[in-house]
């Protein structure tokens, strides 16, 4: 799957994964990049805990929802709405996580190459030039999302061992093998230099997934969990919660 397919900026839209007509989802697009929101993602993002300020919330604007290499794609679109309306959630706050982690990966390569991963210049590219960024975006890409799940991945532990008080502490590794939610990670996440899920201890860090965790009362109420979550379960709850 390309970058264009996976993330959200100016490479086009799904309309399948909308169920809008396109012209619906491009004035979508275009009322979004006008909104003055700035100030309440990050306020929203500092309220949780995770330090940012407001050139990398635009940046990460601009890359998601006003950049040629990726799509516009609706998951993306929620999260950010969400946050800048005081509905955001675990899940929500991931996305940012990630992003800002990709981002700064670009710039490092782009320190390192030259490469201009936010296409500027596209437009005035012949056309051998533009299939050639294309490529070369795809290839920085990868490696910057490699580094990015680390980021998410390292988040979501964190979240996991938060809203339990302590009880449950779980690497990213074994939070990306177990997450019932998403498998990005095992597919692109770099472990040993491999994908998560060619990884040799793949299959015991997944088979965690049926692990009956112990959370107290307390706890499972919070996460609106009748019984002892499997870990799965529980990483689904957590990613549910709402931002304190």
């Amino acid at each position: 799957m390309s970058a264009a397919q996976k993330d959200g900026g100016r490479a086009g839209i799904n309309p399948i994964e909308w169920d809008l007509p396109e012209e619906r989802v491009k004035e979508l697009r275009g009322e979004l990049l006008q909104q003055a929101d700035i100030n309440k993602v990050k306020n929203a993002l500092q309220e949780f805990g995770i330090p940012v300020d407001n050139q990398m919330i635009e940046a990460v604007k601009r890359y998601t929802f006003d950049s040629p290499g990726i799509a516009f794609a609706r998951q993306n679109y929620n999260a950010w709405k969400n946050l800048a309306t005081g509905k955001g959630t675990v899940n929500d706050a991931r996305f940012l996580v990630h992003e800002m982690t990709e981002i700064k990966e670009l710039q490092r390569i782009q320190q390192q190459t030259g490469f201009d991963f936010m296409g500027s210049n596209l437009e005035n590219m012949g056309r051998q030039q533009r299939r050639q960024w294309g490529v070369n975006f795809e290839l920085y890409y990868m490696e910057a999302h490699s580094k990015a799940l680390e980021s998410e991945y390292d988040f979501i532990a964190q979240q996991v061992a938060s809203a339990t008080n302590g009880r449950v502490n779980i690497s990213r590794t074994v939070a990306a093998a177990v997450d019932p939610t998403r498998d990005e990670a095992r597919l692109y996440m770099l472990v040993d230099g491999v994908p998560l899920s060619e990884h040799r201890n793949f299959q015991r860090w997944q088979q965690r997934a049926k692990e009956i965790v112990e959370i107290g009362k307390g706890t499972k109420e919070r996460l609106g969990l009748s019984q002892n979550p499997t870990l799965a379960d529980l990483i689904a709850a957590v990613k549910r919660q709402k931002l304190r």
